[in-house]
């Protein structure tokens, strides 16, 4: 077993107290301006710091980074044969928890809470944790090897991976690799007939792996598989306010694990005492399983006219019917397709993504708008 630990707590105090001067006063305004003459304590400066109130803050942090691997290994030779295995258990977190309490109008200058106001209005606390999700998971992860004479050579893993980040039924992702080689340099025939090439080998590799970013490439957030809810602003009513809860983003909940998949033919060589070596390779990377925004499309009518440049009540009025009996849904946009000729006859609905870039892409004008 290996791992590793790292934690990081502070807990931070900020004391602000408003500070008093005393004006400077001339002894002598009209001999001498720079003699002081003794304080006055009616006439003062006041710092405050750019702050309403005196106030004592806390900021306590708490962190932590962890990572560790059981694993077992296994290598045997059998003659000509040669196999090896591995199989590891590991686990990772990476957390962060903190919190934050301001008390202001304090009854005296100490840097005790105590000290300071319980009203509601001049207490203010929060608080929040967060979770690093290209580190914290669990994995069960496995390697085997099979060689033959060193000739014939087979490669397959796999990792099986579980995320904080999605639903449970959702959070695992198993994601297979494999690889095939033959080192044809090393078949006796070769030998025999090529002796100026010392390696050459033929392989092809199969691979999958798992991330937790968007089609922008980027993290994707926690708890974005379920519904959740923050507050919105407030308002007043008599002389209480009240605090507004409004739900957060859409939520997602088939959201797992992106994927990419690689396919992989390679030619390794080398020749003249391997003097001079090079590779061949040819592959295709593949996508699957990104999250982002997509674009809905509401079927509407495709229309043509008579003639350029004629517009038609009609075409427009029905269009204002169609959007009051369409069903308004977050933030959908009902698309309007026409070709330069309007109003003679409707061409038929629009029903999907491939069929409107299609028409748009022969000639027919898009517009879309808001449904009022």
């Amino acid at each position: 077993m290996i791992g590793n630990y790292e934690a990081s707590d502070f807990t931070r105090k900020w004391y602000l107290t408003y500070q008093n001067n005393y004006k400077f006063i001339s002894a002598d305004p009209t001999n001498n301006p720079y003699l002081p003459a003794p304080p006055d304590p009616n006439q003062i400066n006041v710092f405050t710091f750019s702050q309403n109130q005196p106030s004592l803050q806390y900021n306590i942090s708490t962190g932590w980074k962890y990572q560790f691997d059981w694993f077992l290994n296994y290598d045997r030779k059998f003659g000509q044969h040669g196999i090896s295995a591995m199989a590891v258990f590991e686990q990772a977190d990476n957390k962060t928890t903190a919190a934050t309490a301001i008390g202001y109008a304090p009854v005296t200058s100490i840097d005790q809470m105590f000290a300071y106001s319980t009203s509601a209005g001049n207490r203010y606390g929060d608080a929040s944790e967060t979770v690093d999700g290209t580190i914290t998971r669990q994995s069960f992860i496995g390697r085997a090897n099979y060689n033959f004479a060193e000739r014939y050579l087979v490669d397959f893993s796999f990792r099986y991976d579980g995320t904080p980040f999605a639903a449970k039924e959702y959070r695992w992702g198993f994601f297979p690799s494999g690889s095939l080689a033959w080192r044809i340099s090393q078949e006796s025939f070769f030998k025999e007939h090529v002796s100026f090439i010392n390696e050459l080998k033929l392989r092809a590799g199969y691979g999958s792996t798992g991330n937790l970013v968007d089609v922008g490439n980027n993290q994707i957030g926690a708890f974005l598989y379920t519904p959740t809810y923050a507050n919105t602003g407030g308002y007043m009513f008599g002389n209480t306010y009240y605090i507004n809860i409004g739900p957060g983003p859409t939520p997602v909940p088939d959201l797992t694990w992106a994927t990419n998949y690689e396919v992989n033919l390679g030619l390794d060589f080398g020749m003249l005492q391997r003097r001079f070596t090079g590779t061949f390779d040819v592959f295709s990377k593949k996508k699957k399983k990104y999250s982002g925004r997509q674009n809905n499309y509401i079927a509407c009518y495709l229309w043509t006219g008579p003639g350029p440049g004629e517009l038609c009540s009609q075409f427009y009025a029905w269009l204002g019917t169609f959007a009051a009996m369409a069903r308004w849904c977050g933030r959908y946009f009902i698309f309007g397709i026409w070709e330069r000729r309007l109003c003679q006859r409707p061409l038929g609905y629009i029903r999907c993504q491939s069929f409107l870039l299609s028409r748009s892409a022969a000639g027919f004008q898009v517009s879309c708008w808001l449904p009022g």
